[in-house]
């Protein structure tokens, strides 16, 4: 009796063990899949990235006018004839006065702490070549 408990303990015992170790392996089969749609994502950010660039490059104005100039090129500038011309009634110059209301531009006094934390030149964009 003792030698059959026996192997139905060893039995539920081996059981255990291989269901564990099948957890363990969809546990690490998870992580290996998770860390795939990482670097596919990441990558997909990365190209998403590029086509924005791309998309802004052709849009920018200097592809246009070099895309213009070109000399088989299916764009063109209009001609005079295609220029619509508009008239108006009313004459826009100067001469109207200003409204009697002035605006009053309040002048600042200097501050001491802008005056020591103050940016001293204006940054400039400069094209990369």
């Amino acid at each position: 009796m003792k030698l059959k408990k026996f192997f139905i303990v060893m039995g539920l015992a081996t059981i255990l063990a291989l269901v564990y170790i099948q957890l363990q392996v969809q546990i690490f089969d998870l992580a290996y899949k998770g860390k795939y749609k990482e670097k596919l994502i990441t990558k997909l950010m990365d190209d998403n990235g590029d086509v924005k660039s791309n998309i802004c490059l052709l849009q920018s104005s200097n592809h246009l006018g070099l895309r213009l100039l070109e000399k088989n090129s299916p764009m063109q500038f209009l001609s005079q004839d295609q220029i619509v011309k508009l008239t108006i009634t009313q004459d826009f110059d100067n001469s109207h006065p200003v409204s009697s209301r002035t605006v009053q531009v309040a002048e600042k006094k200097p501050n001491f702490l802008a005056s020591i934390f103050s940016v001293k030149s204006q940054a400039e964009a400069v094209p990369l070549r």
